[in-house]
Protein backbone atom coordinates (compact mmCIF):
# COMPACT_ATOMS: atom_id res chain seq x y z
CA UNK A 1 0.00 0.00 0.00
CA UNK A 2 2.77 2.35 0.57
CA UNK A 3 2.84 4.79 -2.79
CA UNK A 4 2.47 8.43 -3.44
CA UNK A 5 -0.11 9.84 -5.28
CA UNK A 6 -0.43 13.36 -5.39
CA UNK A 7 -3.00 14.97 -7.63
CA UNK A 8 -1.51 18.59 -8.37
CA UNK A 9 -5.10 20.37 -8.44
CA UNK A 10 -5.93 19.86 -4.93
CA UNK A 11 -4.11 21.60 -2.49
CA UNK A 12 -4.60 19.55 0.64
CA UNK A 13 -2.27 16.84 1.17
CA UNK A 14 -3.56 13.85 3.30
CA UNK A 15 -1.52 11.15 4.84
CA UNK A 16 -2.77 7.39 5.58
CA UNK A 17 -0.84 5.87 8.16
CA UNK A 18 -1.32 2.42 8.75
CA UNK A 19 0.39 -0.36 11.43
CA UNK A 20 1.63 -2.57 8.06
CA UNK A 21 0.64 -5.91 8.58
CA UNK A 22 -0.58 -7.17 5.31
CA UNK A 23 -3.42 -9.52 7.03
CA UNK A 24 -5.02 -6.80 9.56
CA UNK A 25 -8.49 -5.12 9.68
CA UNK A 26 -6.68 -2.04 10.67
CA UNK A 27 -4.74 -2.12 7.13
CA UNK A 28 -7.69 -3.20 5.62
CA UNK A 29 -9.66 -0.05 7.08
CA UNK A 30 -6.97 1.96 5.63
CA UNK A 31 -7.24 0.99 1.98
CA UNK A 32 -10.36 1.13 1.89
CA UNK A 33 -10.45 5.14 2.59
CA UNK A 34 -7.62 5.24 0.26
CA UNK A 35 -9.96 3.72 -2.06
CA UNK A 36 -12.36 6.20 -1.63
CA UNK A 37 -9.65 9.02 -1.53
CA UNK A 38 -9.00 8.10 -5.35
CA UNK A 39 -13.12 8.18 -6.38
CA UNK A 40 -12.90 11.79 -4.78
CA UNK A 41 -9.77 12.58 -6.66
CA UNK A 42 -7.82 13.27 -3.97
CA UNK A 43 -4.13 12.69 -3.48
CA UNK A 44 -2.60 11.05 -0.61
CA UNK A 45 0.52 9.29 1.00
CA UNK A 46 0.36 6.37 2.38
CA UNK A 47 2.92 4.52 4.32
CA UNK A 48 3.42 2.28 7.79
CA UNK A 49 3.89 3.76 11.24
CA UNK A 50 7.74 3.27 11.11
CA UNK A 51 8.26 4.91 7.74
CA UNK A 52 6.93 8.16 8.12
CA UNK A 53 7.82 10.17 4.76
CA UNK A 54 8.93 14.07 4.62
CA UNK A 55 6.92 16.71 3.56
CA UNK A 56 3.57 18.76 4.80
CA UNK A 57 0.06 17.29 4.89
CA UNK A 58 -3.07 18.81 6.06
CA UNK A 59 -4.60 15.84 7.68
CA UNK A 60 -2.82 12.58 9.00
CA UNK A 61 -5.07 9.99 9.17
CA UNK A 62 -4.00 6.89 11.52
CA UNK A 63 -5.02 3.53 11.86
CA UNK A 64 -4.71 0.79 14.43
CA UNK A 65 -3.41 2.86 17.79
CA UNK A 66 -5.90 1.30 19.83
CA UNK A 67 -4.30 -1.88 19.73
CA UNK A 68 -0.46 -0.67 19.55
CA UNK A 69 -1.95 1.28 22.94
CA UNK A 70 -3.65 -1.45 24.37
CA UNK A 71 -0.07 -3.92 23.73
CA UNK A 72 2.22 -1.22 25.25
CA UNK A 73 3.34 1.40 22.88
CA UNK A 74 6.42 0.98 21.99
CA UNK A 75 9.29 3.73 21.53
CA UNK A 76 9.13 3.07 17.70
CA UNK A 77 6.05 3.40 17.49
CA UNK A 78 5.84 6.89 19.77
CA UNK A 79 9.02 8.08 17.23
CA UNK A 80 6.74 7.40 14.70
CA UNK A 81 3.50 9.12 16.19
CA UNK A 82 5.33 12.45 16.66
CA UNK A 83 7.02 12.37 13.36
CA UNK A 84 3.23 12.58 11.68
CA UNK A 85 2.52 15.27 13.82
CA UNK A 86 5.56 17.14 13.31
CA UNK A 87 4.65 17.07 9.48
CA UNK A 88 0.91 17.39 9.97
CA UNK A 89 -1.45 20.22 10.56
CA UNK A 90 -3.95 17.67 11.79
CA UNK A 91 -3.31 14.15 12.96
CA UNK A 92 -6.91 12.22 13.75
CA UNK A 93 -6.74 8.48 15.12
CA UNK A 94 -9.43 6.54 13.12
CA UNK A 95 -11.55 4.03 15.06
CA UNK A 96 -14.24 1.85 15.33
CA UNK A 97 -14.83 0.90 18.88
CA UNK A 98 -17.79 1.75 21.58
CA UNK A 99 -16.99 4.48 23.56
CA UNK A 100 -18.10 2.89 26.28
CA UNK A 101 -16.25 -0.53 25.70
CA UNK A 102 -13.55 -1.55 28.04
CA UNK A 103 -10.43 0.68 28.23
CA UNK A 104 -11.88 3.26 25.75
CA UNK A 105 -11.33 5.99 28.44
CA UNK A 106 -7.91 4.91 29.23
CA UNK A 107 -7.05 4.88 25.43
CA UNK A 108 -8.81 8.79 25.30
CA UNK A 109 -5.95 10.03 27.49
CA UNK A 110 -3.04 8.36 25.92
CA UNK A 111 -4.35 9.59 22.90
CA UNK A 112 -4.18 13.17 23.99
CA UNK A 113 -0.99 12.76 26.08
CA UNK A 114 0.42 11.85 22.59
CA UNK A 115 -0.74 15.08 20.76
CA UNK A 116 -3.19 13.66 18.70
CA UNK A 117 -5.78 16.44 17.85
CA UNK A 118 -8.78 14.03 17.71
CA UNK A 119 -10.79 10.65 16.53
CA UNK A 120 -12.39 9.75 13.23
CA UNK A 121 -15.33 7.84 14.31
CA UNK A 122 -16.46 5.42 11.49
CA UNK A 123 -19.32 3.41 12.38
CA UNK A 124 -23.35 3.35 11.60
CA UNK A 125 -24.47 6.13 14.15
CA UNK A 126 -22.56 9.10 15.70
CA UNK A 127 -21.68 8.18 19.55
CA UNK A 128 -22.15 10.30 22.57
CA UNK A 129 -19.39 13.12 21.27
CA UNK A 130 -19.38 14.90 24.75
CA UNK A 131 -17.32 11.56 26.19
CA UNK A 132 -14.61 11.78 23.53
CA UNK A 133 -14.77 16.17 23.67
CA UNK A 134 -14.43 16.41 28.02
CA UNK A 135 -10.88 14.05 27.12
CA UNK A 136 -9.85 17.43 25.07
CA UNK A 137 -10.17 15.79 21.60
CA UNK A 138 -11.95 16.62 18.79
CA UNK A 139 -14.63 14.05 17.57
CA UNK A 140 -15.64 13.05 13.60
CA UNK A 141 -18.19 11.05 12.61
CA UNK A 142 -18.33 9.36 9.22
CA UNK A 143 -20.90 6.50 8.19
CA UNK A 144 -18.97 3.94 7.47
CA UNK A 145 -20.81 2.51 4.31
CA UNK A 146 -20.09 0.81 1.04
CA UNK A 147 -17.18 1.91 -0.65
CA UNK A 148 -17.79 2.64 -4.83
CA UNK A 149 -15.91 -0.32 -5.57
CA UNK A 150 -18.33 -2.81 -3.97
CA UNK A 151 -21.23 -0.72 -4.98
CA UNK A 152 -19.95 -1.16 -8.60
CA UNK A 153 -19.69 -5.14 -7.62
CA UNK A 154 -22.22 -7.50 -9.68
CA UNK A 155 -24.61 -8.86 -7.18
CA UNK A 156 -23.07 -12.22 -5.90
CA UNK A 157 -24.40 -15.99 -6.05
CA UNK A 158 -25.97 -16.57 -2.83
CA UNK A 159 -27.53 -20.08 -3.01
CA UNK A 160 -27.31 -22.11 -0.28
CA UNK A 161 -25.96 -25.11 -1.58
CA UNK A 162 -22.50 -23.07 -2.21
CA UNK A 163 -22.34 -22.04 1.66
CA UNK A 164 -22.75 -25.39 3.73
CA UNK A 165 -21.40 -23.55 7.20
CA UNK A 166 -25.43 -22.94 8.37
CA UNK A 167 -23.37 -20.22 10.72
CA UNK A 168 -20.39 -19.02 12.23
CA UNK A 169 -19.72 -17.38 15.67
CA UNK A 170 -16.66 -15.73 16.42
CA UNK A 171 -15.31 -13.60 19.40
CA UNK A 172 -13.36 -13.83 22.52
CA UNK A 173 -14.25 -16.55 24.91
CA UNK A 174 -16.79 -15.75 27.75
CA UNK A 175 -19.15 -18.06 29.08
CA UNK A 176 -22.26 -16.67 27.71
CA UNK A 177 -20.71 -16.93 23.81
CA UNK A 178 -19.54 -20.66 25.12
CA UNK A 179 -23.04 -21.47 26.55
CA UNK A 180 -24.58 -19.59 23.16
CA UNK A 181 -22.41 -21.89 20.86
CA UNK A 182 -23.55 -24.70 22.46
CA UNK A 183 -27.26 -24.08 21.90
CA UNK A 184 -26.49 -23.45 18.04
CA UNK A 185 -24.62 -27.00 17.93
CA UNK A 186 -27.77 -28.30 19.72
CA UNK A 187 -30.65 -26.81 18.46
CA UNK A 188 -29.78 -24.87 15.37
CA UNK A 189 -26.69 -27.48 13.13
CA UNK A 190 -23.83 -29.08 14.44
CA UNK A 191 -22.34 -28.09 11.39
CA UNK A 192 -21.26 -24.30 11.64
CA UNK A 193 -18.15 -22.60 12.82
CA UNK A 194 -16.97 -21.57 16.31
CA UNK A 195 -13.83 -19.51 16.95
CA UNK A 196 -13.72 -18.67 20.20
CA UNK A 197 -9.99 -17.97 21.64
CA UNK A 198 -9.07 -17.56 25.06
CA UNK A 199 -8.57 -13.74 25.69
CA UNK A 200 -6.10 -16.16 28.80
CA UNK A 201 -4.08 -17.15 26.25
CA UNK A 202 -2.04 -15.85 23.31
CA UNK A 203 -3.70 -17.06 19.87
CA UNK A 204 -3.52 -15.97 16.59
CA UNK A 205 -6.28 -13.67 15.38
CA UNK A 206 -8.35 -14.18 12.40
CA UNK A 207 -7.37 -11.62 9.68
CA UNK A 208 -9.49 -10.22 6.89
CA UNK A 209 -8.18 -12.87 4.39
CA UNK A 210 -8.68 -15.83 6.76
CA UNK A 211 -12.39 -14.64 7.79
CA UNK A 212 -13.48 -13.98 4.23
CA UNK A 213 -12.46 -17.32 3.05
CA UNK A 214 -14.88 -18.69 6.01
CA UNK A 215 -17.67 -16.51 5.39
CA UNK A 216 -18.01 -17.11 1.24
CA UNK A 217 -18.92 -20.62 2.88
CA UNK A 218 -21.12 -19.48 5.45
CA UNK A 219 -24.84 -18.37 5.75
CA UNK A 220 -24.97 -16.21 8.60
CA UNK A 221 -21.75 -14.49 10.52
CA UNK A 222 -22.88 -14.41 14.09
CA UNK A 223 -20.54 -12.02 16.80
CA UNK A 224 -21.92 -10.47 20.23
CA UNK A 225 -20.67 -7.44 22.80
CA UNK A 226 -19.50 -7.34 25.70
CA UNK A 227 -22.43 -4.92 27.45
CA UNK A 228 -25.91 -3.70 26.82
CA UNK A 229 -24.95 -1.43 24.43
CA UNK A 230 -26.02 -2.31 20.72
CA UNK A 231 -23.25 -0.94 19.29
CA UNK A 232 -22.93 -2.44 15.72
CA UNK A 233 -19.32 -3.14 14.55
CA UNK A 234 -19.16 -1.79 10.79
CA UNK A 235 -16.66 -3.51 9.56
CA UNK A 236 -18.42 -7.12 10.36
CA UNK A 237 -21.06 -6.05 7.94
CA UNK A 238 -18.96 -4.85 5.13
CA UNK A 239 -17.16 -8.17 5.37
CA UNK A 240 -20.32 -10.16 5.60
CA UNK A 241 -21.48 -7.92 2.15
CA UNK A 242 -17.68 -8.64 0.45
CA UNK A 243 -18.48 -12.47 1.20
CA UNK A 244 -21.79 -12.60 0.64
CA UNK A 245 -23.24 -13.64 3.90
CA UNK A 246 -25.67 -12.57 6.42
CA UNK A 247 -24.27 -10.72 9.78
CA UNK A 248 -26.27 -10.95 12.91
CA UNK A 249 -25.61 -8.67 15.97
CA UNK A 250 -26.47 -10.72 18.86
CA UNK A 251 -27.41 -8.36 22.01
CA UNK A 252 -28.49 -8.85 25.56
CA UNK A 253 -31.74 -9.66 26.89
CA UNK A 254 -32.06 -6.18 28.15
CA UNK A 255 -30.79 -4.58 25.78
CA UNK A 256 -32.44 -1.26 24.20
CA UNK A 257 -32.06 -0.17 20.67
CA UNK A 258 -32.71 4.10 19.76
CA UNK A 259 -35.24 5.11 17.47
CA UNK A 260 -33.41 5.55 13.97
CA UNK A 261 -31.15 2.54 14.72
CA UNK A 262 -29.85 0.84 11.46
CA UNK A 263 -29.66 -2.60 10.24
CA UNK A 264 -32.80 -3.32 13.20
CA UNK A 265 -33.38 -6.43 11.26
CA UNK A 266 -29.77 -7.86 11.38
CA UNK A 267 -29.79 -7.69 15.48
CA UNK A 268 -31.26 -10.18 17.11
CA UNK A 269 -31.29 -10.80 20.72
CA UNK A 270 -29.60 -13.64 22.55
CA UNK A 271 -32.95 -15.60 23.48
CA UNK A 272 -34.11 -15.65 20.42
CA UNK A 273 -31.29 -16.20 18.37
CA UNK A 274 -32.85 -20.03 17.99
CA UNK A 275 -35.64 -19.45 16.35
CA UNK A 276 -34.35 -16.86 14.19
CA UNK A 277 -32.03 -19.34 12.87
CA UNK A 278 -34.01 -22.01 12.71
CA UNK A 279 -36.72 -20.38 10.12
CA UNK A 280 -34.35 -17.85 8.08
CA UNK A 281 -34.63 -17.61 4.67
CA UNK A 282 -31.48 -17.04 3.61
CA UNK A 283 -32.62 -15.88 0.08
CA UNK A 284 -34.95 -13.45 1.32
CA UNK A 285 -32.85 -11.73 4.42
CA UNK A 286 -30.08 -11.23 1.87
CA UNK A 287 -31.94 -9.47 -0.76
CA UNK A 288 -33.41 -7.44 1.97
CA UNK A 289 -29.61 -6.63 3.84
CA UNK A 290 -28.28 -6.00 0.61
CA UNK A 291 -30.96 -3.76 -0.78
CA UNK A 292 -30.80 -2.04 2.70
CA UNK A 293 -27.18 -1.64 2.80
CA UNK A 294 -27.61 0.03 -0.67
CA UNK A 295 -30.03 2.61 0.91
CA UNK A 296 -27.17 4.15 3.61
CA UNK A 297 -24.88 6.82 2.35
CA UNK A 298 -21.33 5.41 0.94
CA UNK A 299 -18.37 5.45 3.02
CA UNK A 300 -17.24 8.34 0.18
CA UNK A 301 -20.17 10.70 0.72
CA UNK A 302 -19.28 10.48 3.89
CA UNK A 303 -15.57 11.64 3.61
CA UNK A 304 -16.61 13.66 1.32
CA UNK A 305 -18.88 15.69 3.84
CA UNK A 306 -16.20 15.69 6.30
CA UNK A 307 -13.52 16.83 4.16
CA UNK A 308 -15.88 19.77 2.87
CA UNK A 309 -16.36 20.89 6.17
CA UNK A 310 -13.19 21.17 6.85
CA UNK A 311 -12.82 23.36 3.91
CA UNK A 312 -10.67 21.14 1.62
CA UNK A 313 -12.87 19.57 -0.84
CA UNK A 314 -15.29 22.49 -2.90
CA UNK A 315 -18.27 20.15 -3.48
CA UNK A 316 -18.82 16.31 -2.02
CA UNK A 317 -21.44 16.33 -4.61
CA UNK A 318 -19.60 16.26 -7.53
CA UNK A 319 -16.76 13.52 -7.94
CA UNK A 320 -14.00 14.20 -10.33
CA UNK A 321 -12.99 11.52 -12.57
CA UNK A 322 -11.53 9.34 -10.20
CA UNK A 323 -7.35 9.04 -9.74
CA UNK A 324 -5.92 6.08 -12.41
CA UNK A 325 -4.28 3.70 -9.95
CA UNK A 326 -2.12 0.72 -10.97
CA UNK A 327 -0.83 -0.19 -7.64
CA UNK A 328 -3.17 -0.83 -5.70
CA UNK A 329 -4.25 -3.92 -6.62
CA UNK A 330 -2.81 -5.75 -3.76
CA UNK A 331 -5.38 -3.59 -1.36
CA UNK A 332 -8.32 -4.03 -3.90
Amino acid sequence: MEKSLLNRRDRARFLIVHPGLDNSFHRSRACRIAEEFLELGLGFDSCELARIPRGRFDLCLLFGLSEILTEGETEDARRGIESARQISDSVLSVTAKCVHGTGFQAHLHALRDLGIDGILDLGFAGQQEHIIRQAGLEYEFVFDGLTQRQLRESKRDDDQADRPIPWAHVGRQTPARVGLTARLVNHVSGQGFAYLPSPDIVSAPLGPLQMERILRRTQCYLWSGDDADPYLESERFWSSWQAGCLPIKIVRDDATLPDGFPFRSRIVKEEEVVERLCRLDFRAESAAFRSEYRGHPSLGDGLGRFLADRGWLDDPAERPRPLENRAYGKCA
